[in-house]
């Protein structure tokens, strides 16, 4: 599979301009409100993830409602809301998307760990899209459950769009409390009391794993590619195996 070396500079000015004035309003407003925090170098450190995911997400011309799931500063919410999209951005954290902000785009934010929720509090059959960038590698337990919530959350016509790094060329990870490196069926459910680990990579995926993983939760992949950014990343978008 050929991989796409993502060089920011290179995709169309507007959109470059219209990340610049979402990254600069984020900071503004995220620093006014903590103060001493400023997200800047994050965001600079990822816009070449968040232009390409953009560039995917804009095919989707009927799209309605998305879901964000760990929208962290809330750069990719903003952007779908500016482009007409009803967006509801999910992190299981902290909110760290400011509260104007969030009014100023209409962002209905839901803080939840879909790892250890039992009802989480999505509706189903709901959403046209579902995003979730650079969010695999971070979960801490069994990625299953949380995949058949999104499926759940999905309508009949929606589309999952997930990237993660590439555990073939990707860094490996360090040893964490859960953090390992084995197949994800052999990586325990959630039970209360497990230990957690908030931001290392707890499991990278090589590319067949990535695949089997969304067809094990139903999902039928439509559209599977690598991409060469702070790393090498493969990006999927599927569908429900309905379809």
């Amino acid at each position: 599979m050929n991989v796409r070396k993502i060089i920011p500079e290179d995709f169309p000015q507007d959109m470059q301009d219209e990340f610049r004035e979402i990254c600069n309003e984020i900071v503004s407003s995220y620093v006014k409100k903590f103060r001493e925090d400023d997200p800047s170098e994050y965001l600079e450190y990822s816009k070449g993830w968040h232009y390409i995911l953009a560039e995917k997400l804009l095919k989707h011309k009927n799209a309605k409602k998305v879901l964000d799931i760990g929208a962290l500063f809330g750069t990719m919410s903003v952007f779908l809301s500016k482009n007409g999209l009803q967006v509801t951005s999910l992190d299981g954290y902290v909110d760290e998307i400011p509260d104007d902000i969030k009014l100023k785009y209409n962002l209905a934010f839901i803080f939840a760990n879909l790892e250890t929720e039992i009802y989480p509090p999505l509706p189903e059959c709901y959403f046209d899209l579902v995003v979730m960038s650079e969010i695999l590698e971070h979960l801490n337990y069994n990625p299953i459950p949380v995949l058949l919530m999104i499926r759940k959350t999905l309508n009949r016509d929606g589309y999952l769009i997930i990237n993660t790094p590439d555990d073939e060329t990707y860094p490996q990870i360090q040893d964490g409390p859960v953090a390992r490196r084995v197949h994800y069926f052999d990586i325990p459910l959630y039970k209360n009391g497990l230990p957690r680990q908030s931001f290392p990579h707890s499991k990278q995926y090589k590319l067949d794993e990535f695949q089997n993983l969304l067809t094990d939760c139903g999902f039928k992949i439509k559209e599977l590619s690598k991409f060469e950014y702070e790393g090498i990343h493969m990006l999927a978008i599927a569908c429900l195996d309905e379809q």
